[in-house]
């Protein structure tokens, strides 16, 4: 009985350095991500972002101020006060005498501050405003505006959340707009109380670059 000779092709081998993949079929079955919400979470991310960038560019002013230390400026009386002169002292605490008058004044008062707020003009002016912050009790038919005070000096349009509405109040108390670049003197505000502040923009920064980092990740291809 012959046996016959077969020969047998040797196996396939993978060229150098290439390495076979196994495809695993469950995975291959999976359905494919939604791309709705995909494209939903990364717009939420970019407005995230846009909005603490904004809020961080609001605070910026504040921020500067909290730097300041303890520099403060000896300033003549603000009645006699020139337009360059303020310039000078802007958003920077000064020391000042004054005298306050009462027409066109407002009062206010904030939720989670006792006291009230009493915002006048330098007599004589319209376009420098103190701000005074008085203790509960304190304001009464005998209550006498100071004639000195110390605080921070910034123009109405660089005056931050904090004071967001203070001038269009003004103007409709007066009946007439405010001039333009208008001062306010905030009483007893020194460079440690925007310390808040820097922290506020330090959070609202650090939101943003988590979320545009994130952004970035979530659109970058998978490989």
């Amino acid at each position: 009985m012959s046996r016959e000779a077969t020969s047998q092709a040797p196996a396939a081998t993978p060229p150098d350095g290439a390495v076979e993949e196994e495809v695993d079929a469950e995975l291959l079955e999976l359905p494919a991500p939604p791309r709705r919400a995909k494209y939903a979470a990364f717009a939420l991310m970019v407005l995230t972002c846009v909005v603490s960038l904004a809020m961080v560019w609001m605070l910026r002013n504040d921020v500067v101020y909290a730097f300041r230390g303890s520099n403060t400026v000896m300033a003549k009386d603000l009645y006699a006060a020139t337009t360059d002169e303020l310039n000078v002292a802007n958003n920077m605490e000064v020391h000042s005498p004054v005298r306050l008058g009462a027409a066109g004044g407002i009062r206010f008062s904030r939720p989670i501050q006792s006291g009230t707020f009493r915002v006048l003009p330098i007599a004589g002016r319209d376009d420098v405003w103190v701000e005074l912050h008085l203790s509960d009790g304190e304001e009464n038919g005998r209550w006498v505006p100071p004639k000195d005070v110390k605080g921070r000096l910034i123009r109405f349009d660089q005056a931050g959340l904090r004071h967001r509405g203070l001038a269009v109040a003004i103007e409709r108390a007066r009946s007439h707009p405010l001039p333009a670049n208008a001062w306010l003197l905030v009483a007893g505000s020194e460079p440690t109380h925007a310390i808040g502040s820097l922290v506020l923009a330090a959070m609202f920064l650090a939101f943003a670059g988590f979320n545009a980092v994130s952004a970035l990740r979530l659109m970058r291809p998978v490989k």
